[in-house]
């Protein structure tokens, strides 16, 4: 499910055989493939599902989505990998280490929620970060409310997540959405999604061009703000410039350039390869722009040179 890259190291959750792959993506090697974990040791069904590295990239951080942890795993001793205590998660799909402020957030999925922990995994703000109704944390609230604040906000499923100096964007599966964090002023916003599940491009009441998503899941930003993400049950890899003026509209990346759910299992250039339910991408913003995707579906990696 999730990816993560440490220097020449392409790191891959695998994830329903409860282990955490490694792949050598250097380049002219041919791409071994090992196994660094094995969480079916801890639990048949500990199932990890994402991963995060460190801000000193010494280690990585795992979500198990079946046992509701995080462990702490150091690259050059895999003997070492602690749990790192924390609790309070429900099924679990999204974790990333903000290297800007050296804050962990957590999508914590089934409980529509977004945590945020500080380097020693010690919860910053109770009883969540974003969502959840004003932060009363009983009713476990799904919904797509925007806000003035981050407790006001709510969300459905969320996700994936990616980090920049001044914003947080979260995959808003439930809701088929892409939002943001703006940090500085804890204020959430929809970036693109009507919030209904589609195909591709609708008019609403007023004429105006708005874009479907179809249970979207991971996401990644480039140096240069080009947003790209998983529409993931419409099998594509879709594309945002986010310092465009009009964010109505992305571009299909990877996958068939038509309206509808071409899936398969194909490779080709970018608009002629088939996808089946992409659920991550990393990009390693190299002269080639190099991405690397989990097609999940096809039990597959994909490489796609941008």
């Amino acid at each position: 499910h999730g990816l993560e890259v440490i220097g020449s190291t392409l790191y891959v959750a695998d994830t329903l055989n409860n282990v955490v792959r490694d792949i050598n993506i250097t380049s002219g090697t041919a791409h071994n493939v090992g196994t660094f974990i094995d969480f079916s040791q801890i639990s048949s069904d500990s199932l990890p599902i994402d991963l995060t590295s460190t801000s000193n990239g010494t280690n990585l951080l795992v979500l198990l989505k079946g046992s509701n942890k995080v462990y702490d795993v150091p690259i050059n001793n895999v003997i070492g990998a602690v749990d790192t205590n924390i609790i309070g998660l429900n099924a679990p799909e999204g974790i990333l280490f903000d290297v800007n402020t050296n804050i962990l957030y957590i999508s914590n999925t089934q409980d529509h929620t977004i945590l945020d922990y500080n380097s020693t995994y010690a919860p910053i703000t109770t009883p969540c970060y974003a969502g959840d109704n004003n932060g009363t944390n009983t009713t476990k609230n799904r919904g797509s409310l925007e806000g003035t604040s981050t407790s006001s906000a709510m969300f459905n499923e969320p996700i994936g997540l990616y980090s920049t100096l001044n914003e947080l964007y979260i995959v808003d599966r439930g809701n088929h959405k892409i939002r943001k964090i703006l940090k500085n002023e804890k204020i959430v916003r929809t970036v693109m999604g009507s919030g209904e599940p589609g195909q591709d491009i609708t008019d609403d009441d007023a004429n105006q061009k708005i874009e479907e998503f179809f249970k979207p899941e991971g996401l990644t930003v480039s140096p240069q703000g080009n947003l790209y993400f998983c529409d993931t049950q419409n099998q594509k890899i879709r594309h945002l410039d986010l310092a465009s003026t009009n964010k109505s509209i992305t571009a299909t990346f990877i996958g068939q350039q038509t309206v509808g759910t071409s899936q398969g299992d194909a490779v080709g250039t970018l608009s002629t390869t088939l996808l089946h339910n992409p659920t991550s991408i990393v990009g390693l913003w190299d002269s080639n722009q190099t991405f690397y995707i989990v097609d999940s579906y096809n039990h597959s990696i994909k490489r796609a040179i941008g």
